[in-house]
């Protein structure tokens, strides 16, 4: 993975967050824009995974057209001050056999959404191809997905479990950092950089 502080801010801002506006393009408007909100979590890799209806509107557009642009921005109470990110790239549905173990992690994030997978909803991850990120103002710079995406990701997600085990607060955990809940409230820690082998990792839980 690319050390450039952009991009690891890019790929930190992006798993910092967890609602997003997901633009796809209509089936039912010959082509045009059509945004919704939804809410999506990391991977180990860096591509976001949403949850999806089949009876949805975007899920009917992404069936008809893969190509969709997630937009996230920080945390600010002006937009244009905020960092954003734009992601664009091809929704994928998520194979059958990887659905469980996405569901489980999905619903530490979500624990809400645990009704919806008596429904006809599936995961679907968004495989990036070109990433708009802007800092602030005068601070943007493309970056390509080959820089963005973590390359290596085996024995992270034994490591996650592993860690889970030990720290009833922990609910995600990457190269980049990990996720600890509070209550409602979703607490994410970046380490000082991105790590590559999951036995390093150090994690400092407030439940132990």
């Amino acid at each position: 993975m690319s050390g450039h502080p952009e991009i690891l801010a890019a790929r930190r801002l992006l798993r910092s967050q967890h609602s997003a506006a997901l633009a796809t393009l209509s089936k039912r408007l010959d082509g045009h824009p059509f945004a919704t909100a939804v809410d999506y979590l990391t991977d180990h890799a860096g591509c976001p995974v949403f949850l999806i209806s089949a009876l949805a509107e975007h899920a009917r557009n992404i069936a008809a057209d893969p190509r969709v642009s997630l937009l996230v921005q920080g945390n600010s109470g002006e937009a244009q001050a905020s960092p954003r990110l734009t992601l664009a790239g091809k929704a994928v549905r998520a194979a059958d056999e990887q659905h469980a173990g996405l569901q489980q992690r999905y619903l530490r994030y979500f624990p809400e959404a645990e009704p919806y997978f008596a429904l006809d909803f599936f995961f679907c991850r968004i495989e990036p191809s070109q990433l708009r990120y802007i800092g602030g103002f005068g601070a943007a710079r493309w970056i390509a997905h080959g820089d963005f995406k973590v390359a290596g990701t085996a024995g992270w997600q034994a490591a996650e479990n592993t860690w889970i085990e030990q720290h009833q607060d922990l609910i995600g955990m990457d190269c980049d950092g990990y996720d600890l809940r509070h209550g409602m409230n979703i607490v994410r820690v970046d380490f000082s950089s991105p790590i590559t082998d999951p036995g390093q990792v150090k994690i400092e839980s407030s439940q132990k």
